[in-house]
């Protein structure tokens, strides 16, 4: 991986998960905009199908890529970035325009983030849509968990 620290982006390549860029991330003292649940899953794969993140107010990940290197179906490398055209097509194109090798992702200061984990909550308070939004706007990132068996 490599920060380039004047342009506050990380360049990666398409075996990199989640989990090693934010550890990469922390030892550069920058941080992802936003990022999915699971930390296990692999960046560039997740930015091809669209992985959202968290937080209501938060852009899906794919909006922070600024940059990608592609073998496209002729072999050919291809380098694409965010001001070219076409560079949206690419984004969630399911590796249907060829095999992404390396991706860019803008990168913010680092920041510290509070968790706060509540059990055994009932299920009223999204009752209405009123205070599902309320619930929903409350926090910058926030997760729901259910075991499913009420």
């Amino acid at each position: 991986m490599d920060f380039d620290k004047r342009e506050m982006n990380v360049t990666f390549g398409a075996g990199v998960i989640y989990s090693e860029l934010i550890e990469f991330c922390v030892k550069n003292k920058v941080a992802l905009r936003n990022v999915p649940s699971l930390p296990h899953i692999n960046v560039v794969g997740g930015v091809v199908t669209g992985t959202h993140g968290s937080g209501l107010k938060m852009q899906a990940i794919a909006n922070d890529i600024v940059g990608m290197r592609i073998i496209n179906p002729n072999g050919e490398l291809q380098i694409l970035e965010k001001e070219d055209v076409d560079f949206p097509y690419y984004l969630h194109s399911f590796g249907a325009l060829g095999a992404i090798t390396e991706m860019t992702i803008e990168v913010i200061q680092e920041f510290a983030v509070k968790k706060c984990i509540y059990e055994g909550l009932s299920w009223e308070f999204m009752t209405t849509v009123e205070e599902y939004i309320k619930v929903m706007e409350s926090g910058t990132y926030l997760s729901f968990f259910t075991p499913w068996e009420s």
